[in-house]
């Protein structure tokens, strides 16, 4: 059986690439969101300045239903890339016969609504 100082040790292995491809995914999603916002502006921007008022309609309609889409994309490949980053650390995890008791608790060996 390994020591307690072995098995934090293996899990502080398994918990940085987990931190780190959290962070990545979260910037990917984040850049995903400011480019679907900036599209948004810019699509508005252009339905706005039509002087056809059925073209205009269409457009503002358009511009809304693309921004709604790219924003629903980019969540789904968010939380699907975090629901199999903690996938990986679980199993990584598990290898490194860690349970929660004794080392102070679940907090971080299970991801919460927010991670």
């Amino acid at each position: 059986m390994a020591t307690d100082a072995g098995r934090v040790a293996c899990v502080l292995a398994a918990m940085t690439p987990r931190e780190t491809s959290l962070l990545a995914s979260w910037n990917t999603y984040s850049a995903s969101m400011k480019a679907a916002y900036e599209k948004r502006a810019t699509d508005l921007t252009a339905a706005w300045n039509l002087t056809d008022k059925k073209a205009r309609k269409v457009a503002v309609k358009k511009a809304w239903t693309d921004f709604k889409m790219s924003r629903k994309t980019a969540r789904k490949t968010f939380n699907n890339e975090r629901a199999n980053i903690w996938k990986t650390f679980e199993k990584a995890r598990k290898a490194c016969n860690v349970s929660s008791e004794g080392f102070g608790g679940n907090d971080d060996l299970q991801p919460t609504h927010r991670d």
